[in-house]
């Protein structure tokens, strides 16, 4: 049995006088923790302040084995916890993730946002252009969707061929069938910095013939110090092609290709392409009417190579249809769908070279219509050279801003003021 001893005996007892010591039977003490001589209210908040503490260790555990990104958003200025604060800095400095880059750079060919360090990227490469078959047999084309603008002309008997374009995205792993060159679409192209070209074969004459100038591709390739990629290392044969379209319409390429024959033959050099000039889509409620266009190249087209786009306000695309059909990429399964639409009118004429060929002034100006955001706008073009990129004007000469995306510009041709190619505009002629 314990007995609290008064001060005089708990000297005598223990020398060394301590508060609060017990004496027991045998007259030995044990000493108690001095008191903290604390109010209720101070009491009161001591047991809160541990209580909340306690609490708080508790759930930095259990949110730690849950979930260590959750604390590593705790405020840990938190009262009596900087201590947190420098570990967790220490234990996940390594998992914070870097701010991303904003998109506030413009791809030039088409005006679709990117990344200062993409844009770095692509600058220090050259465009690729690829020259496209279009024969009936030859569709669907592999790629097409995936080109940043996209060239539609006229080669001979009324057929068209596509140049598709590839500047932001070249890691597209299958584009064609690849078919040959034309000197108009050469002079397209050089406005865009002197581009890689992907083509198969082009215009030229047997030793027997004079040749025309003005149409000798061959010559012109060699003039203009194209840099022509034809190489056999950069292209094969699609054997399902070969059997279901025949061999001339088989022949594919891919940037897994076309980049190790740019690396192998000294073509990786920087670029700087003319801008045009771009916007952001117009919002849906304001979009316009317009909602179909339909091109006829020539009377010796037919409805086989005539091309229609219908416009869907909801993407501010313009669906694509070839020869009736919808125009779907073989790559992608999806329909090509581009953001604008050009058709331009350029001055035509026949080579007499007893081969159908033709020739199509390219520098100058000439009626252009340009269609975006569900409507029409009814301007001119101009080239003053080939090395230049042909840009838009309306008719009050203030240049043409485009949507982002992809550009489709289709070539239509006149004789002087006759026009050749037919131009509706739901349903009526231009």
């Amino acid at each position: 049995m314990r007995k609290r001893l008064n001060l005089r005996q708990r000297k005598k007892h223990n020398p060394d006088p301590v508060e609060n010591v017990i004496v027991n039977e045998d007259g030995e003490g044990e000493r108690r923790l001095p008191s903290l001589n604390l109010s209720k209210d101070q009491k009161r908040v001591l047991y809160s302040v541990i209580l909340l503490v306690v609490t708080f260790v508790l759930s930095l555990f259990v949110m730690g084995l849950a979930d260590k990104e959750k604390f590593e958003k705790i405020d840990a200025s938190f009262f009596l916890l900087e201590f947190v604060q420098d570990a967790s800095a220490q234990t996940y400095a390594s998992d914070v993730p870097e701010v991303p880059q904003l998109r506030d750079q413009e791809n030039p060919v088409n005006g679709v946002l990117v990344t200062r360090d993409e844009l770095d990227e692509m600058q220090s490469r050259k465009l690729v252009v690829v020259s496209l078959n279009n024969h009936s047999d030859a569709r669907p084309q592999f790629g097409l969707s995936k080109a940043d603008y996209v060239f539609e002309v006229l080669a001979e008997g009324g057929i068209t061929r596509y140049n598709a374009y590839y500047y932001q995205d070249q890691t597209i792993e299958k584009i064609g069938p690849i078919r040959s060159a034309r000197s108009y679409m050469l002079e397209n192209f050089l406005g865009f910095d002197d581009p890689v070209f992907v083509h198969e074969g082009q215009a030229s004459y047997p030793s027997h013939e004079t040749p025309v100038p003005s149409i000798n591709t061959l010559r012109h390739l060699w003039e203009w110090n194209i840099e022509s990629m034809q190489t056999a290392a950069s292209r094969y044969r699609d054997p399902d092609r070969i059997r279901t379209a025949g061999y001339v319409h088989s022949l594919m390429t891919g940037f897994d290709l076309i980049n190790p024959e740019i690396d192998r033959l000294g073509w990786r050099a920087s670029s700087s392409i003319e801008p045009l000039k771009f916007k952001f889509d117009e919002p849906e409620e304001t979009r316009g009417e317009i909602s179909e266009i339909e091109i006829k190249f020539t009377s010796l087209s037919t409805n086989t190579y005539s091309a229609k786009f219908e416009f869907d306000p909801a993407t501010n695309t313009y669906l694509r249809y070839i020869g009736g059909e919808k125009d779907m990429d073989a790559l992608t399964g999806e329909q090509v769908a581009p953001k604008n639409v050009v058709v331009e009118y350029h001055n035509y004429r026949d080579a007499m070279d007893g081969h159908s060929r033709i020739i199509i002034d390219m520098t100058g100006e000439g009626e252009a219509f340009i269609f975006r955001d569900g409507k029409m706008i009814q301007g001119t073009w101009k080239k003053a050279a080939k090395e230049d990129r042909t840009k838009y004007f309306d008719g009050e000469e203030q240049e043409i801003e485009f949507n982002r995306g992809q550009i489709w510009v289709s070539n239509a041709i006149q004789v002087g003021s006759r026009k050749i190619t037919d131009l509706y505009v739901d349903g009526n002629e231009i």
